[in-house]
């Protein structure tokens, strides 16, 4: 595990961001003598809306915990943040965006 921080990043942004990872995370050869042995990557994302935050961490491993229950995806935490689940980055040529 571990943690990136996006300063001055908009959610959607950062959720960009994150489907970036994960299809390079898919990309990541791996030779272990094992064919079909790959990586997954499952991001947590948990906007910052104050400093007085109680707990950012907790929130974003949460969702970080959220997003490994279904296995390559996105959670944002929190209700008030539009918090939900994000469908896996698409194939590269798939038509989505990058």
């Amino acid at each position: 595990e571990f943690l990136v921080l996006l300063p001055h990043t908009a959610v959607d942004d950062a959720v960009i961001v994150a489907e970036r990872l994960i299809l390079a995370a898919k990309d990541l050869a791996l030779e272990f003598g094992l064919p079909g042995l790959g990586v997954s990557c499952s991001v947590g994302l948990a906007p910052l809306r104050s400093d007085a935050d109680p707990d950012p961490l907790s929130a974003v491993d949460a969702a970080m915990y959220a997003a490994k229950s279904g296995r390559e995806g996105v959670r944002i935490a929190g209700p008030e943040e539009g918090g939900g689940t994000i469908e896996p980055p698409a194939e590269e040529g798939s038509g989505r965006p990058s």
